[in-house]
């Protein structure tokens, strides 16, 4: 095979590894707006508040990632009318004025200043955009710019839980029987460079 061929080859594979990305994404994308769909339109059910982390910033808004869902998604903080996201205890769409820079995110408005950055934590709500002629859409709506209280527990549990977990190995580490497992002297785990040296010493002799 000439270069030529294995050119084409290589954009052929190129082409094909692509699309079965993007048929994985669609797929998802698929899935969770049925999803997020079948949860809403259930009987009695609230709206799907969420914990979500910020990991860019925009200059009309956030780009946040739901480690509950595993799923990313822009949060406008802009509007159409060019009207800003001011959170107290609602969210109220105010004039103002958004000021983006690499650190942070501010949102002027009423005479108050809010300042979102990289890694903080927000409270959004997902919602399923439906269209007739294209693919769900699944959208993140700004509730609260603090942590989503239930979510935000959950997380600090796991951490609590795997903490528990590690003193438990750290104590068992310590006792009698592992010490009397540690005290059977065992011979050297053999490696390459243990290895490569005995024979580069067979060699020489």
């Amino acid at each position: 095979m000439d270069s030529s061929e294995t050119e084409t080859f290589c954009h052929h594979m190129n082409i094909k590894h692509r699309a079965a990305q993007d048929l994985e994404k669609d797929a998802q994308q698929l899935f969770l707006s049925f999803y997020f769909e079948d949860l809403n339109s259930q009987e009695n059910s609230s709206p799907c508040f969420v914990d979500a982390v910020i990991y860019a910033l925009r200059a009309n808004g956030l780009l946040v990632f739901v480690p509950k869902y595993g799923i990313k998604g822009a949060v406008c903080l802009c509007n159409k009318d060019r009207k800003v996201a001011l959170v107290n205890d609602s969210v109220e769409w105010t004039d103002g004025k958004l000021i983006s820079t690499e650190s942070k995110l501010t949102v002027q408005a009423n005479g108050t200043s809010q300042h979102y950055h990289i890694f903080d934590h927000v409270t959004v709500c997902v919602k399923v955009q439906k269209s007739r002629s294209h693919q769900h859409r699944i959208v993140l709506d700004m509730v609260d710019n603090k942590p989503f209280a239930k979510d935000f527990n959950e997380v600090k549990k796991e951490r609590m839980d795997l903490t528990f977990l590690q003193e438990s190995k750290d104590v068992d580490i310590d006792s009698p029987e592992a010490e009397l497992k540690n005290s059977i002297p065992t011979e050297p785990e053999e490696n390459m460079y243990l290895f490569l040296q005995k024979i580069r010493n067979l060699t020489l002799n």
